[in-house]
């Protein structure tokens, strides 16, 4: 079911303990559904949120005395989502995977999705990992610093329009581990609230993390697997890119194939690539600096309109924003994302799945190359339409538009294809998907992307 999410990493190897064999990873991921009440009362009750595919696996909301904080649901409509209120300096939300084994210089990927419920929520936050007896923050090239000159390493805004802050950092541990706890916080770092206000003792401001399609964290250790190569890459995309952790799940990919992939991520439902231009979180991303890669994804229906209409205007935002990241990042990869055909709305009124999937690939082909800027084309719709011509199930959410879980995959394995060009060897995650039907997905990906340079490169 769609309110239903399933994991985006591997399932974790073991439970309790949690000792991994060489490449194989340790994995956990927490999401909340607004139907899970065992769930909805522990947190309200105790502050706890239990990872998805592992029991052992938590998320904590803590004072700085360690003591616990009762989290609340939030009851705005349309969807209820987890709540802490009244968070001040030194208060952290922890991340913990009980008893593993883990080797000094090992990688871990933390990733977790926020925003605030109005002005008054602590605003700067620090995301450090337990190493040693010490908590650890990255280097410093990962931090900013805030109007008091304190790092932090992200920041929420309230935005009634519900801007989440995606964050994403990889850790590298220094002390190993033997059979004890992985712990990774995000600890509010200073009391200026969204405004950069003082927070006052009696604010009730509220953090709020997200439910349903959305992935709220994940933490993977990956043991005996080193990255032979480090990048950046920045994202920009809507709901098509949210649902289940697209971007996770391309980090996870990529990091299993000995990619290190830094993430600077916005993806905000129903957006347009013009609203990234106005975007405040949007416009962090694209104002980052030293990209390896950039994806771009615009609205689901835009590439075709375009190829119907030839709409001057929606080559003129595409340009606009990919020229802002050329600015910044002049030897990045730019990549613009093709999105898929769905059944939705009569296949978007054109009646056909080929004919909407026609129109999707012709209008990104001609925005790619009347866009300087834009070095390759993922050609996602290309690999749908070979899924649906073999069958694949689980590739459309309920919506009949949304990816669902092997979808969400089928782009990530593409988008993996397209940056780096060579195909999966053993050690590639299945992301929560069913082993043979993520060896299916691989597949068609691998006959999409490789050797098929008609459908992504160009000539810049």
């Amino acid at each position: 079911m769609q309110h239903i999410l399933l994991n985006l990493w591997l399932l974790a190897v073991a439970l309790a303990p949690a000792i991994a064999a060489a490449g194989q990873p340790i994995s956990a991921q927490w999401n909340y559904n607004h139907s899970d009440s065992v769930t909805a009362a522990r947190w309200s009750n105790d502050g706890i949120i239990t990872a998805i595919d592992n029991p052992e696996a938590t998320m904590q909301a803590l004072r700085k005395n360690g003591h616990a904080i009762k989290g609340k649901i939030s009851t705005k409509k349309p969807k209820k989502r987890p709540v802490v209120k009244r968070m001040k300096k030194g208060d952290c939300l922890m991340f913990t995977i009980p008893s593993v084994t883990l080797p000094a210089g090992c990688d871990v990927d933390f990733s977790i999705v926020i925003t605030s419920t109005d002005d008054n929520a602590p605003r700067y936050w620090l995301c450090e990992i337990l190493d040693g007896d010490r908590w650890v923050t990255p280097s410093q090239e990962f931090l900013r610093n805030d109007p008091d000159g304190t790092p932090y390493s992200f920041d929420t805004r309230y935005f009634k329009s519900h801007q989440y802050t995606t964050f994403s950092q990889t850790f590298n541990l220094k002390h190993p581990i033997t059979d004890g706890p992985l712990k990774v916080r995000c600890r509010v770092s200073s009391n200026r609230d969204n405004l950069d206000r003082r927070i006052s003792p009696d604010s009730v401001g509220k953090t709020i993390m997200p439910a349903h399609e959305y992935t709220l964290a994940s933490l993977t250790a990956w043991p005996g697997s080193h990255a032979r190569y480090s990048h950046k890459a920045g994202i920009l995309g809507n709901s098509f890119t949210y649902y289940n952790g697209s971007p996770f799940m391309l980090k996870a990919i990529a990091r299993s194939q000995g990619h290190r992939l830094d993430l600077n991520v916005n993806t905000k439902g129903g957006q347009y690539l013009r609203n990234h231009l106005v975007l405040e979180q949007s416009r962090h991303v694209t104002d980052g600096h030293g990209y390896d890669y950039v994806i771009l994804q615009d609205q689901s229906r835009q590439h075709s309109r375009y190829d119907v209409s030839h709409n001057d205007t929606i080559l003129t935002e595409t340009r606009a924003l990919s020229a802002a990241f050329r600015e910044n990042s002049p030897h990045a990869t730019i990549i613009l994302e093709n999105t898929w055909a769905y059944p939705a709305d009569d296949w978007a009124g054109f009646h056909s799945d080929s004919i909407f999937s026609g129109h999707l690939q012709s209008g990104a082909r001609l925005i790619a190359e009347a866009d300087t800027n834009i070095d390759r084309v993922s050609p996602i719709a290309v690999a749908f339409d070979k899924a649906r011509a073999q069958g694949i199930p689980g590739l459309y959410a309920p919506d009949g538009s949304h990816p669902a879980i092997n979808g969400t995959y089928l782009k990530a394995c593409v988008n993996y294809l397209v940056i780096f060009g060579q195909p999966f060897d053993a050690n590639v995650p299945d992301c929560g998907c069913a082993p043979d039907v993520a060896s299916k997905l691989r597949a068609i990906a691998e006959q999409t992307v490789l050797g098929n340079d008609k459908y992504h490169s160009k000539t810049r």
